[in-house]
């Protein structure tokens, strides 16, 4: 029978297809009807839940506004309530902390002289109670103190301060004695430390501040050497000094009267900023000797002011006389120390020795606006910038003397001075770059140590 069906299998097969295609057809069809409505139902599910979302949230708004708003009058009163606890505690105390600041002024002094009586004491039995060898030939004078050389046991280069007034100023030099102490055990780099205290015991106690020598000053220095200061040496005297003041701002100290005079030299040309009896504790300060230049902030009050007493912020005088260190330490022919340091001064230095980035340092630390000059960490910072740059400065391809610090335009190329590049432009009306040999039309600063080569440009 098998035998049988077999031929008609064939056939069979071929007649039924169609009916077999046929069915399946109406199977898928129904199955995609049932998933698109399937689909259908769940969206218009999504859309009803999200409609209903949408206006319980536009019901809320309002609620949340009220309850928000009600929130910040709260909190405003209790804030303003706290605000007027605060300022009736301090109405009821601002008389007794002014008397208490004015006694703390007044007394500082007193308390200093025991401290100062007290080292000297110790100094003293730490040399079995030998004096100090003090010469009497004057090597120094300055606005209160007589300099002189002297010896202490195995120390033997020291100078000596002595009061040249004790009748007018019978106080300070304790005050000097203290913030010099103060700072010297501090351990900053780059001041002039204090060795030791004696006291000459009379009628009339008289202390004296021992030093280590140092062959001159800043000041002294420059005036002979003014023509051999490089940019280089420039950088790194501004950059020690205000090292110096930062770790003193850091410590609540402010020094008040930096300026070259001050500022020690050693066999090595190091410097070393020295003369403490202007300095005082925190950055709002009052009553200064000062000297010239002026801060701005001051001329006014120092011209109509009798006894120098005013309020004024001593971080900002610091910084002001970094920018004025910075000026008088600039590369120049000839020493130079105006009455007040101008724009028109700083323009005046030779632009092609120095980068711009440090004559903008020093017009912001020259700021009228106390307020707008940076601070002793951003100098510092700043300087760092500059010194680094110097360092790695190159010299001009043409002079071999000047640094690099200016591109030729378009071609980008860095190989010459400002002084060079603009000497060509002068004599030829079409100068050309001398690694490219392309006609360069402008030229720019760049003082950046890492971009000697062309920069490239990428192509989009």
């Amino acid at each position: 029978m098998a035998v049988l069906w077999l031929p008609l299998t064939v056939p069979l097969t071929i007649f039924m297809a169609p009916y077999i295609l046929i069915r399946r057809f109406i199977y898928h069809r129904k199955n995609q009807c049932s998933c698109q409505s399937y689909v259908s139902n769940q969206r218009k599910y999504v859309e009803r839940h999200l409609a209903g979302v949408e206006q319980s949230l536009s019901n809320m708004d309002g609620r949340i506004k009220k309850d928000l708003n009600e929130w910040l009058d709260k909190e405003k009163k209790i804030y303003r309530n706290r605000v007027n606890c605060y300022h009736r505690m301090v109405s009821k105390t601002i008389h007794h902390r002014e008397q208490a600041y004015a006694l703390a002024r007044k007394f500082a002094s007193k308390f200093a002289s025991m401290e100062c009586r007290l080292v000297a004491n110790l100094d003293l039995s730490e040399h079995q109670g030998t004096p100090p060898v003090i010469d009497e030939k004057t090597i120094g004078t300055g606005g209160f103190f007589f300099v002189h050389p002297a010896s202490w046991g195995t120390q033997e280069r020291l100078v000596v301060k002595s009061l040249r007034d004790p009748v007018a100023h019978p106080d300070h030099v304790y005050m000097e004695a203290h913030f010099h102490r103060a700072v010297t055990r501090l351990g900053i780099n780059h001041i002039a430390p204090l060795r030791y205290l004696f006291e000459e015991v009379n009628e009339s106690s008289k202390l004296y501040i021992l030093l280590p020598f140092y062959p001159t000053n800043l000041h002294a220095y420059l005036i002979n050497h003014m023509h051999e200061i490089s940019l280089e040496k420039a950088v790194q005297i501004s950059l020690n000094i205000g090292r110096a003041v930062l770790e003193m701002h850091a410590h609540e100290l402010v020094h008040r009267d930096i300026k070259v005079s001050n500022i020690l030299l050693d066999g090595e040309n190091q410097v070393f900023l020295a003369d403490f009896g202007t300095c005082q504790h925190g950055t709002e300060n009052e009553t200064i000797f000062l000297s010239r230049p002026y801060a701005p902030e001051l001329v006014p009050k120092v011209t109509t002011s009798s006894d120098h007493q005013f309020s004024y912020e001593g971080s900002a005088l610091d910084v002001f006389s970094i920018g004025v260190l910075m000026y008088t330490v600039a590369p120049k022919k000839s020493f130079d120390l105006p009455n007040q340091i101008t724009r028109a001064h700083i323009d005046a230095l030779d632009q092609t020795l120095m980068p711009q980035t440090y004559r903008t340092l020093m017009l912001r630390c020259l700021d009228d606006v106390p307020k707008n000059r940076p601070n002793a960490k951003e100098v510092v910072e700043q300087l760092n910038t500059i010194a680094d740059q110097v360092a790695m400065s190159k010299p001009c391809l043409k002079c071999f003397e000047n640094p690099r610090y200016a591109r030729c335009l378009p071609c980008r190329h860095k190989t010459m001075c400002m002084a060079c590049l603009n000497e060509m432009r002068q004599n030829d009306q079409r100068p050309k770059c001398i690694l490219c040999r392309g006609i360069y039309t402008s030229i720019e600063e760049d003082t950046d140590s890492d971009t000697y080569k062309v920069a490239t440009v990428s192509k989009k």
